[in-house]
């Protein structure tokens, strides 16, 4: 049994592929819907979902933003700390799975990626005092969107303001 699915002999294995796509689109819907009311649990699916596909790009910001979302909710500042420490690093693994090489700088002129987890990190690290990592967030989030722009174009002025350029 894989998944719920019992594999007969004779069955391909695009059974089994087939199982898990479904499985891992149903866990991101589902945990979507459960980051404001369960966000425990829509993290807990968030990373089911990356255990069945570890390289799924948007899951990682996903689950950083439910624990940024927690570390506001919450009055605790140990709580708050710990779950926009955890906001960090789910960002963070999400930068890792798109890096900007020599190679992609060199074929597009990229210098960075991602625009929206440097913005998030940006507000994670301003929320945990930290100035300096902020703003390096924001240099990093305008490189991203010196080519690519923005969905929320307001963004990039506001990073421009809050840098003093």
């Amino acid at each position: 049994m894989i998944d719920g699915l019992l594999i007969e002999h004779g069955f391909s294995n695009r059974v089994v592929i087939k199982r898990r796509r479904m499985v891992r689109h149903a866990g991101l819907r589902l945990a979507y819907l459960q980051r404001t009311t369960n966000p425990t649990a829509a993290i807990s699916l968030f990373q089911e979902v990356l255990q069945i596909d570890p390289m799924r790009l948007g899951v990682n910001e996903l689950i950083g933003e439910t624990y940024q979302a927690m570390g506001e909710a919450t009055t605790d500042p140990v709580a708050k700390t710990s779950a926009l420490q955890k906001a960090v690093a789910a960002f963070k693994a999400e930068l890792a799975l798109s890096p900007v090489t020599p190679l992609a700088t060199q074929l597009t002129g990229d210098q960075a990626n991602n625009a929206h987890v440097h913005w998030s990190l940006s507000e994670v690290y301003t929320d945990m005092g930290d100035s300096a990592d902020a703003a390096s967030e924001l240099g990093l989030y305008l490189q991203a969107t010196k080519w690519h722009s923005d969905t929320y174009p307001w963004r990039i002025n506001l990073a421009n303001k809050r840098l003093g350029n």
